[in-house]
């Protein structure tokens, strides 16, 4: 799900609880890809003055992937080494091994 799409970092507001819902389905390599892919299309049909210098991606976990089918975590691997700004943070132990 995305929250915010392309604002000004300053401006993004507080995450509320209605928000951030757990629903113990998570599909994280699916909702990397589709994010990845949903920039990539934006920027490129920009005009080149309207492509921000940076474009963070903030990834916020609370487990494993138990629910993609899109994407593999090889193929996230290669879209990532595509592009150099990104967070991630999980809340278990295995938060390294899994980004």
């Amino acid at each position: 799900m995305i929250i915010h799409d392309r604002i000004n970092i300053y401006k993004v507001p507080t995450l509320t609880k209605n928000q951030y819902k757990l629903n113990g389905c998570t599909a994280l390599l699916d909702i990397v890809g589709f994010t990845i892919k949903h920039f990539e299309s934006i920027y490129q049909d920009a005009k080149k003055v309207d492509i921000p210098i940076r474009t963070l991606f903030i990834m916020n976990t609370d487990g494993l992937d138990n629910a993609s089918h899109q994407y593999s975590s090889q193929k996230i691997k290669e879209m990532i080494h595509r592009h150099t700004e990104f967070l991630f943070m999980g809340v278990n132990i295995d938060a390294i091994q899994t980004a």
